[in-house]
């Protein structure tokens, strides 16, 4: 008989027209240890945090200014620092904006063909080039946290007179500037998002765990309920035990797919 499939809540927005956690999970069924049946998983996206875009005449003013062109004696930045997709959304928003303006094009190519990136994880180095900017100068795919970026920073940053732009949400760790500034790099933080939590996520949260619960589809948590919850990072966990006063039983130390089936399959096994 077909083992039921595994229900995994993702706590984040689906992608479209396609999500790679979506994609790769249905790839990458469990193969357990023990020989057992194979399991495939059943991911099921629940939003729980909403972000707005704030501050982003600033971000303009920044990048209409020449400030981020590498050719700029005084006054600019030597780097750029993204590390979320929120931030690549709002960054985007504003160049769309830009863009518009014939005036700035040859500033904006300029841009997109100079500036260096520094990201966390291939997802966000994907959509930062997917923004336009030079794939070469976008640093960092394989830095899986904020700690491992700071370190990768440190040690490759080669203009340390010219502080890094760090594009940032409201909810952030301080663990870049923290090891930046330990280094002796200037960081400047510019807040272009703020996150709250989505509106009925609660009642949301509660009506999925009680459909996936009792109906044979779960995997041992430990902690009395039948459905696991996955977070796709240290924000979302925290969100989720401010709303609901429960951690989820993983998230990932890297925010892509490979890094969360990588928890998920490491906290199963420690099960059986």
């Amino acid at each position: 008989m077909t083992p039921s499939p595994i229900p995994l809540l993702l706590l984040k927005t689906r992608s479209n027209p396609t999500d790679p956690y979506e994609v790769h999970f249905s790839q990458n069924p469990f193969h357990p240890a023990n020989g057992g049946p194979v399991m495939p998983f059943q991911p099921i996206f629940v939003p729980v945090l909403q972000h707005r875009h704030i501050n982003l005449d600033s971000l303009e003013s920044v990048i209409t200014s020449g400030r981020l062109e590498q050719d700029t004696e005084a006054g600019g930045y030597g780097a750029l620092i993204v590390t979320s997709q929120r931030a690549v959304e709002a960054l985007g928003a504003v160049l769309d904006r830009v863009k518009e303006n014939s005036t700035w094009e040859a500033k904006v190519t300029s841009l997109l063909a100079n500036t260096i990136v520094y990201v966390v994880g291939p997802a966000t180095a994907s959509a930062i080039t997917k923004l336009g900017f030079t794939a070469s100068n976008v640093l960092g795919a394989e830095c899986g946290n904020g700690e491992v970026l700071s370190k990768f920073i440190v040690s490759s940053y080669n203009k340390p007179q010219k502080p890094i732009l760090f594009l940032v949400g409201e909810i952030r760790r301080d663990i870049i500037p923290k090891t930046l500034r330990a280094a002796s790099i200037s960081v400047g933080e510019m807040v272009i998002y703020e996150t709250t939590v989505e509106e009925g996520f609660r009642e949301k949260f509660t009506q999925v765990v009680k459909e996936t619960e009792g109906n044979g589809k779960h995997w041992a948590s430990g902690n009395g309920s039948e459905s696991c919850i996955a977070a796709i990072g240290p924000t979302t966990e925290k969100c989720l035990e401010d709303a609901l006063d429960r951690k989820p039983e993983v998230t990932a130390r890297k925010p892509s797919p490979e890094g969360l089936l990588e928890a998920i399959i490491g906290f199963m096994e420690a099960q059986t």
